[in-house]
């Protein structure tokens, strides 16, 4: 089986990542204002375990919110694939 071609210009969003990198950008991530609809949480650490979930699997999420979550991560920090 060949995997299907990809357009090179699209950006990878989902890619592997450390428990240290999960880590640090849920943190980062969770205090962003462009992210805070997506919190009902009562604090930052709670809103960053739950970013930690969909850094670790995307697919635990609609599609969408991912989408969103990792948008930010590439845009807004120095994250680096």
């Amino acid at each position: 089986l060949l995997a299907p071609k990809r357009d090179i210009k699209t950006v990878d969003l989902f890619c592997n990542m450390s428990d240290a990198q999960i880590n640090k950008y849920s943190t980062i991530l969770s205090k962003l204002s462009e992210l805070s609809d997506l919190s009902n949480f009562p604090d930052y650490p709670t809103f960053a375990i739950w970013i930690s979930g969909i850094l670790r699997d995307p697919k635990s999420v609609r599609e969408e919110t991912a989408k969103r979550i990792l948008k930010a991560l590439h845009q807004k920090t120095d994250f680096k694939p």
